[in-house]
């Protein structure tokens, strides 16, 4: 007979071959590890003798933990066979449940019929008295359960901001315009912050669809929310830090030019593509020159020290103009790097401008705020504020 440890993880690896041992025979279930083993009579019997209560609890709280597996065909009618009116048991190690040791099929029931409570025991092995041999069989890392922090999974990664073992606020990596997917766990952790709210990063408070992937992340997994109408990026500049810091923002200009189509920014072409900048279209950021004159004049300034002045200062070229936006966007991001160039003077920019901008997410994190950002944020992030805790920084 195999450890309780190596089912599990071979369960996962063949989840097609394998044989639901944990509820397939009742109570003559058993673990054994060498000439080590329990049945779960044992266990009931050793509940018994400590006259471990029955609880009601949310059945939210064990859905990290349930065992992912097929519940198609027989034992779809199993699990609806189930009969709730019997406890679950539950481990507990290091304060939280681990994992579920009989009655995965009743929690599967009861959290797809949403059913907002599961009568439960819990095992707890972090109890002195608790007989050793269950800490040495049942004290496991579960491979392939939707909890375990090698099998969060985030797309463009998440952090979290705790307090103790709470999580008090999250910010979410996003791929502008792409979807985010995030494991159960994740999904989990989410709920569970206290106060939660969701910020959008710049325009997609106001025009959620500036950012669709978020849109459907929010509809499918919080359908119930609803997006802040400020978003972290407006909560920043009313406090004239980030893109309203007139020291730093002259990168404004030329950033994400290609994805936010920036070049049809500046319609004038009657002269040098510097005065192009100087007469846009749109109004430039907080606190930034208000006239064609003031913004020449800041223009020269910034490009001459950043070395883009005598390259701007020719006839305007629609296609040259585009090259050289991408020239000082490397500047401040080389390709395929998510954090600023600190040894380019734009990117020194970036960088103060970017920090003030996280120190918002961060303190929007410290009351129950769940932020989106380009992930990029999150490395960041996590070099400003080292207490974070960082998941699936790989994919960033």
């Amino acid at each position: 007979m195999m450890s309780f440890k190596e089912f599990v993880n071979r369960y996962f690896s063949d989840l097609q071959n394998s044989r639901n041992i944990l509820e397939s025979v009742g109570m003559e279930t058993y673990w054994e590890d060498g000439d080590k083993k329990v049945t779960i009579k044992d266990v009931v019997k050793y509940l018994d003798s400590i006259n471990a209560p029955v609880k009601e609890v949310d059945t939210k709280k064990i859905k990290p933990i349930l065992i992912k597996q097929d519940y198609a065909g027989k034992n779809k009618e199993r699990v609806q066979k189930s009969n709730l009116d019997y406890p679950i048991i539950v481990i507990i190690s290091k304060g939280k449940y681990k994992s579920i040791l009989d009655g995965n099929h009743r929690a599967y029931k009861a959290i797809s019929n949403n059913i907002e409570k599961i009568k439960l025991r819990e095992l707890n092995l972090d109890k002195k008295e608790t007989p050793k041999i269950y800490k040495d069989l049942f004290d496991y890392v579960i491979e392939g359960n939707y909890s375990g922090k090698q099998n969060s999974h985030a797309n463009r990664g998440i952090v979290f901001l705790k307090k103790g073992d709470i999580d008090v606020g999250c910010c979410i990596g996003v791929a502008h315009g792409k979807n985010i997917k995030l494991s159960e766990d994740l999904i989990e952790r989410i709920n569970n912050i206290k106060n939660l709210k969701f910020y959008a990063e710049g325009s997609a408070a106001k025009n959620p669809k500036d950012e669709p992937g978020m849109v459907t992340f929010l509809d499918k997994e919080f359908p119930d929310a609803k997006l802040e109408k400020k978003s972290w990026d407006d909560l920043t500049e009313e406090q004239d830090r980030g893109t309203a810091n007139p020291k730093y923002n002259i990168i404004f200009t030329f950033m994400q030019h290609r994805y936010n189509k920036v070049i049809d920014w500046y319609p004038y072409t009657d002269g040098t593509m510097l005065e192009a900048l100087a007469k846009p279209n749109i109004k430039y950021p907080k606190n930034s020159p208000s006239n064609f004159k003031e913004r020449l004049e800041w223009l020269t300034n910034h490009m001459k020290k950043a070395g883009f002045y005598d390259k701007l200062n020719q006839p305007y070229s629609r296609s040259k103009l585009l090259k050289i936006m991408d020239e000082m966007e490397h500047s401040v991001y080389p390709p395929k790097q998510q954090f600023p160039d600190t040894s380019t003077y734009f990117g020194k920019f970036a960088e103060k401008i970017e920090n003030e901008r996280n120190q918002t997410i961060y303190d929007l994190m410290k009351q129950g705020g769940c932020c989106f950002a380009g992930s990029g944020h999150l490395i960041e992030l996590k070099h400003q504020f080292p207490n974070l805790e960082i998941i699936d920084e790989d994919n960033i």
